[in-house]
């Protein structure tokens, strides 16, 4: 991989005594073109003024914590590849750089430092952080030092809002690439000599570690979260928009992800989805029919996929006429063949679409009928939010549409939806 400038993210907390010398160390770097120091809101010391006369960039975070204040750094650097490393290592040196950027490769986007400890265990490392790794997450145990401070990455890699604030940071980091399918190499380095905390410092870091890997693979709750992911923001509401408001007031989750929309459809989505509890909208931001690069919008699917964690995912039939719609059940196959089979979701199903002439799909054939009878009318007061689109007609659309699966499905109104044949996960139907 060609050499390219790196950004140098130094997280501080009342670091005034090794700052000074951390920052010129790094500056040392011939790949380094800026150096940034991102003090935590907590710190009463001289870390900023220290800093800044040391020629780094300082950075006020507005939240406190590891995590928190070192993504306040990376959001401020010009550079895509980011060495962070810690401001209380008075032995560090800029050939760790060199040593990690020589690592870099196509398919490699962490390259992480270890170093053996004879004289100072690393106790959170050893008494939680790999126990986790073993128990959730084995297929990381070859990473010598998973919580080690010091490391290169790419910044493109995961989103960088998704990765938690506290002293997890780092693990968090180092499993969402993973899981991304993404490279993790390993370089070796003197043993750090960082200031020793106590037991009792200790303890909130590797319950932090442990609540981090709880939570990022617990047992999935039944029937607990859906996630639609529909090509514009109203086709949540016309589609599955009963299914949804059945399922929030029941004590479920849901999102809808729309991949094509615009700042005025986006306004109208929110205030549809105010209309339910537990109900949210997340928008791609792609132009309707731009047909975007198919990688990152799978990424994004993706994401979304292993941050909501949903029992069930929702999309368009893939011959749906309208190009927005079949591209949208497209990105949604790719999305969930990225997963790795981590937060794979238990069932996939496609909505309904237009049955005028000549738009029905030749094989659509329904397996689940979901009763949105009683609450049919929050169904079109959902939609009538949509003003800049054709209200009237899609309200007339449905409500003839859900009669006749209603009749189909035994009762008065109903949405119907086909299960996903290429989803290996489905073992049986499932009313929703």
């Amino acid at each position: 991989m060609e050499p390219t400038t790196i950004s140098v993210v130094i997280p501080a907390l009342n670091e005034e005594a090794t700052i000074g010398r951390v920052v010129r160390e790094m500056q040392s770097s011939q790949l380094v073109s800026e150096v940034i120091v991102t003090v935590d809101p907590r710190t009463d010391d001289q870390t900023s003024t220290v800093a800044s006369k040391a020629s780094a960039r300082v950075v006020h975070g507005e939240k406190h914590g590891f995590g928190a204040t070192i993504k306040a750094g990376v959001r401020c650097a010009v550079n895509r590849w980011i060495f962070k490393i810690d401001g209380d290592i008075p032995n560090c040196e800029h050939e760790w750089i060199e040593k990690a950027a020589a690592l870099r490769c196509e398919n490699t986007s962490l390259i992480k430092s270890f170093w053996q400890t004879p004289n100072k265990p690393r106790a959170v490392t050893w008494l939680a952080a790999k126990p986790a790794i073993r128990i959730f997450c084995p297929t990381l145990e070859f990473v010598r030092l998973p919580l080690s401070g010091i490391y290169l990455f790419d910044k493109a890699a995961v989103p960088i809002e998704r990765v938690v604030d506290d002293w997890a940071f780092d693990l968090n980091l180092l499993v969402d690439i993973h899981l991304h399918g993404l490279g993790v190499r390993q370089f070796e380095i003197p043993e750090i000599r960082d200031r020793t905390k106590t037991i009792e410092e200790r303890s909130p870091m590797a319950e932090e570690i442990i609540d981090f890997m709880l939570n990022k693979f617990r047992p999935k709750r039944s029937s607990d979260a859906i996630l639609l992911i529909m090509a514009h923001p109203d086709d949540a509401e016309i589609w599955c928009g009963g299914a949804v408001a059945s399922h929030c007031f029941r004590g479920g989750r849901a999102r809808a992800v729309h991949l094509f929309s615009n700042p005025e459809r986006e306004e109208e989505g929110r205030a549809s989805a105010r209309l339910l509890p537990r109900y949210e909208h997340a928008y791609l931001g792609n132009d309707i029919f731009s047909q975007p690069a198919l990688p990152s919008v799978t990424r994004a699917i993706a994401d979304h996929i292993h941050d909501f964690e949903p029992d069930v995912v929702i999309t368009h039939p893939p011959n749906d006429f309208h190009p927005d719609h079949s591209y949208t059940n497209k990105a949604t196959r790719a999305g969930l063949l990225a997963l790795a089979q981590v937060n794979y979701p238990e069932y996939v199903y496609m909505c309904n679409t237009y049955h005028e002439r000549g738009f029905s799909p030749a094989s659509m054939e329904f397996d689940t009928y979901v009763d949105i009878s009683e609450v049919y009318e929050l169904k079109r007061s959902m939609i009538s939010r949509y003003k800049s689109q054709k209200t009237e007609y899609y309200l007339e659309m449905v409500d003839c549409m859900d009669a006749l699966n209603g009749f189909r499905a035994g009762v008065k109104r109903a949405e119907a939806f086909a299960t996903m044949t290429s989803h290996l996960a489905n073992t049986a139907q499932l009313g929703l």
